[in-house]
Formats: structure tokens, C-alpha cells, sequence
């Protein structure tokens, strides 16, 4: 039974592995612009929490989600990958934040006529987990990185998570940021997207 258990474990992570190198391939060569389509980011942004409810449960964390007061317009964009992004980097938050909070906010940004920016929305991913160190922040979106914690906090890790979601952020003209006041004080993702795609 022990033996079955752990080929399982094995099984699993190759799997989870799998998934993120194909995952990682297809973003290659970017998402066709036909496949774009309205995306209801307070619903994708929803079930991406609920896909890592589990998670959260079993690693004690607690995950809370701010919604916008007005309503936001939908933005133009590939569904399924947005979706992948957001699982990915809460994921990614529950794995580094023991036993702690991972908090959730969604804002909606309207064009700003003296920095010449477009409508965007940003969705705001905090935690109060082991924070990042400045090597950290250096290796954070490069493919196949794995930073501090990975064989202790998170040994499924693929490395490929938060590239995944910073190339979806960069094929949507949006971005992906991250933010730290250290170690063992927390982090903050921000990942913004257009409201428009601008082909």
C-alpha cells in the first residue's frame, strides 16, 4: 500500500509536470486573435479560486476575494489561459504561505488620458507567506526557475507556473509584477490586462 501511495505521489507530479511543459509549448508562438472572446473576469477569477480551494484547506489557508464595487466591463481575451494564469498564481501563493492568507482584490482602471494608458484591469493577489529576497525576484518568471522554498514548500513545482502566467499576461499586452518586503513578509502579484486588444 505504502508502495502504490508513493508510485501515485510520482505519478501525479509527472503528470503536473507534463501539463506545464505542453501548457509552456503552446504559448510559444502566442494565441491566435480569432480565439479571443469576451471573458467575465470577476467569474473566470471565481472558479480559478475554486479550482485551488482544495489546496488551500490542506496547506491552512484561508483565501478571501474583494470585488469591485461598480461593475467592470468584460475584456477581450482567451478565456482558458487567463484562467490557467490566475490558478497558477494562487497556487503558487498557498504553496509559499503556511498556514497563513491569501487575499484576492479585482480593480478596474479607466483610461488616463495624461499617461495615455487604456482600461485595464488589474487583479491583485496578496499573501503573508515567506516573501521574496531580491535573488528571488530575479529568477521569479524564467522558465524552469524554481526560487527559495521550492524542495521544502512546494516540491511539485514544475518551475514553469509563473512563466506561464507572465507569457499569458505578455500575449494579452497586459503585465505581470510582483512586489515583496522581504523575506517572511509576504508577496504580491498583480497581473493587468486590457480591457481591449488593440490587433
Amino acid at each position: 500500500q505504502e508502495f502504490l501511495k508513493d508510485s501515485k505521489i510520482a505519478a501525479d507530479r509527472l503528470e503536473h509536470i507534463i501539463a506545464g511543459i505542453m501548457e509552456a509549448n503552446d504559448l510559444q508562438g502566442g494565441i491566435e486573435r480569432g480565439r479571443f472572446q469576451p471573458v467575465d473576469i470577476i467569474k473566470t477569477t471565481e472558479e480559478a479560486i475554486d479550482k485551488e480551494q482544495e489546496l488551500a484547506k490542506e496547506k491552512k489557508v484561508t483565501i478571501g476575494l474583494k470585488k469591485p464595487d461598480t461593475k467592470i466591463p468584460s475584456i477581450i481575451g482567451h478565456e482558458a489561459f487567463i484562467k490557467s494564469a490566475l490558478e497558477k498564481i494562487i497556487n503558487n501563493a498557498i504553496w509559499y504561505t503556511p498556514e497563513g492568507e491569501v487575499e484576492i482584490s479585482i480593480e478596474y482602471q479607466e483610461k488616463d488620458k495624461t499617461t495615455a494608458t487604456d482600461d485595464s484591469v488589474s487583479i491583485t493577489t496578496r499573501d503573508t507567506g515567506i516573501g521574496l529576497t531580491e535573488d528571488d525576484k530575479k529568477i521569479l518568471f524564467k522558465q524552469f526557475s524554481k526560487g527559495r522554498g521550492s524542495k521544502t514548500l512546494n516540491v511539485n513545482s514544475s518551475g514553469l507556473g509563473l512563466y506561464i502566467a507572465k507569457r499569458v499576461a505578455d500575449i494579452h499586452n497586459g503585465s505581470l509584477t510582483a512586489q515583496s518586503d522581504g523575506e517572511d513578509r509576504g508577496s504580491t502579484f498583480i497581473l493587468t490586462l486590457p480591457v481591449v486588444q488593440k490587433f
